[in-house]
């Protein structure tokens, strides 16, 4: 299997998510798992048909396509695919029980329908932004905060400056 090479590979792909969502060929699924296709063995064309129904929440606002991909991909990373070994099972199912938890601690939960109703809904390219990281993070061992934290560093200093400026009554 591939590894994530660093944050700006980690950070390409997390956009490449999103472009491919934004495209229109994919739906959340397909999108978050053929990004990742390469690195666990998959052929992108598999991994697309793969999730070509899980549109929607699987059509009726069940779970979220992008957590659907997430628990997909943390099967393929963490079973060897043996019928007769239960060991890799625990393991694919504590790894998909963990990365769901991380999901609805950010999220509150993974129902598509939840997701898109009451006062905050949640969009899908924040669902499959979310998931992403969170794949690079458990599988990958890749800190997507780390890329994010020094951006929004900049931010955050660009806007005391800013601030400081409007203060002393400067111009900008």
């Amino acid at each position: 299997m591939a590894v994530i090479s660093g944050k700006e590979d980690m950070k390409s792909r997390v956009e490449k998510t999103l472009e491919r969502k934004t495209s229109g060929a994919y739906n959340c699924a397909q999108a978050v798992l053929c990004t990742y296709a390469d690195l666990l063995g998959l052929e992108e064309t598999d991994a697309f048909k793969a999730a070509a129904g899980m549109v929607n929440g699987m059509t009726i606002g069940s779970t979220c396509g992008a957590v659907t991909a997430m628990a997909m991909a943390a099967g393929y990373a963490a079973s060897d695919g043996k019928l007769s070994e239960t060991e890799t099972k625990k393991d694919a199912f504590k790894l998909t029980r963990k990365m769901l938890g991380e999901f609805v601690e950010k999220n509150s939960t993974v129902l598509c329908a939840e997701l898109k109703k009451g006062n905050d809904p949640v969009s899908c390219l924040s669902c499959i932004a979310d998931a992403a990281e969170i794949i690079e993070r458990e599988i990958f061992g890749v800190e997507s905060g780390e890329a994010n934290a020094e951006s929004d560093s900049r931010q955050k200093e660009a806007a005391k400056q800013e601030a400081a400026i409007e203060s002393c009554g400067l111009q900008k």
